[in-house]
């Protein structure tokens, strides 16, 4: 499929959202689409220190999601607030017989299926152990001496141990950033 196809089945399926979406935008977001160009293959982009991977998948929608199209766009033709909407169409669905909802769903069988794009974010270098904080590395050295301690409860070891950790002396404090540091 050509990418003026598939931004034409885009366009197409933007206008029949439900939702406003305002005059003035249109006419750039044309641009910047026809521009961003759709591609089947996915696409990697590298940006510093990491690598963004570009997916694109068709998903067939339900019979619930036509049946919301067009319910939302009823009543937001009537002037329901938008709040409102969503939950007077989950209540009207509940109410329809098996049969209604079978229609429904034979709807959504005929249109045309939804084009998702998905970008997911890798890093280009392998994930090793974190460097720790200082204030992490005194966590870590301290809960086994609190948890000992029976008369502080589970729930109260960290704000115990924050106590403890703003008690300390600024040098003390230093300490522990430089032996995190060099952890690593």
């Amino acid at each position: 499929m050509s990418t003026e196809t598939k931004f034409e089945n885009f366009w197409a399926a933007l206008e029949q959202c439900p939702y406003d979406l305002p005059v003035e935008i249109k006419p750039h977001l044309l641009i910047a689409l026809k521009g961003a160009g759709f591609f089947d293959t996915p696409t990697v982009a590298v940006t510093s220190n990491a690598v963004v991977t570009t997916s694109t998948k068709t998903k067939k929608l339900s019979g619930y999601n036509v049946f919301m199209k067009e319910k939302m766009a009823m009543f937001k033709a009537e002037n329901v607030p938008s709040g409102e909407r969503m939950s007077k169409v989950g209540a009207l669905w509940k109410t329809l017989s098996d049969e209604e909802k079978a229609i429904w769903k034979g709807k959504a069988d005929s249109t045309a299926p939804v084009v998702t794009t998905t970008t997911a974010p890798v890093s280009s270098t392998p994930k090793g152990p974190k460097k720790l904080s200082g204030y992490q590395l005194y966590v870590k050295e301290t809960m086994p001496i609190v948890k000992v301690k029976a008369e502080i409860p589970a729930k109260e070891r960290m704000a115990e141990i924050g106590k403890m950790w703003k008690a300390l002396k600024e040098e003390e404090k230093a300490a522990y950033k430089v032996k995190a540091e060099q952890l690593l």
